[in-house]
């Protein structure tokens, strides 16, 4: 099994190896702001997993650190009639593992099937 989180990338395959991938640079090679915070997080699974130990990260650390997911009745509360920089900041703010691209935002979502939602907003010609 393999997902990715934005920049942060898991791998479990059936030999039983965990392993975490947390890239310290966006593609466009702004440094990522949540790098400590991602690998302090994937350490922290790691240790729960080897050991078979609770572990100490919650469900909202894990999705705002390395991706995991949040729920779906969160893309939910966005208002499409919103302008994009308001919406923008205000999921930003709320999701830290959101990530800003040029055209949108795209955001992990908890979901069994799908593994983030991107929004994008386009241009109309008024009316």
């Amino acid at each position: 099994m393999s997902a990715s989180g934005g920049l942060v990338r898991f791998t479990a395959p059936t030999t039983g190896d965990l392993s975490f991938e947390v890239k310290a640079s966006a593609n466009n090679h702004m440094p990522n702001p949540l790098f400590a915070t991602q690998v302090e997080a994937a350490r922290q699974v790691l240790v729960a997993v080897a050991f078979d130990i609770p572990p100490t990260v919650s469900k909202q650390e894990l999705a705002d650190t390395l991706g995991a997911g949040y729920p779906l009745a969160v893309i939910a509360t966005v208002d499409p009639l919103a302008p994009q920089q308001s919406t923008v900041s205000a999921l930003s703010a709320k999701l830290p593992a959101a990530l800003v691209e040029r055209d949108g935002i795209r955001v992990p979502i908890d979901h069994t099937v799908v593994t983030e939602a991107m929004l994008r907003w386009t241009r109309r010609a008024p009316r």
